[in-house]
């Protein structure tokens, strides 16, 4: 019997995970972990921090600054600049697919 996790642990994080990788995800966008299952190492620099994803507005990067999950979609918000979007998320056994849904800017 096969079993696929995609659950939030607590109010702060969500994980994505299967038989091969554990990925750990704050709810302000920060990356926590990245475990290859099958050899047990966290491939997550630790001494830096990392975001799940980022936007380029004005020739400048902007961070996630919250990350929600709903079902299978994931809520991204970047902060003041009122960018939104959905990610809608895949899994199997052996790999996890994140496709973009939809995405919003803020009428400027």
């Amino acid at each position: 019997m096969l079993f696929i996790l995609f659950l939030p642990i607590t109010a702060f994080s969500i994980v994505f995970e299967n038989d091969f990788l554990k990925y750990e995800i704050a709810n302000d966008g920060r990356n926590l972990l990245f475990i290859d299952k099958t050899t047990g190492i966290d491939y997550l620099f630790t001494d830096s921090v990392s975001y799940c994803a980022h936007i380029e507005m004005d020739g400048e990067k902007v961070n996630v600054t919250s990350v929600s999950l709903k079902g299978n979609t994931l809520f991204f918000e970047f902060g003041p600049t009122g960018v939104t979007a959905e990610i809608r998320v895949t899994k199997t056994s052996d790999h996890i697919t994140c496709l973009l849904y939809t995405s919003d800017a803020a009428d400027e």
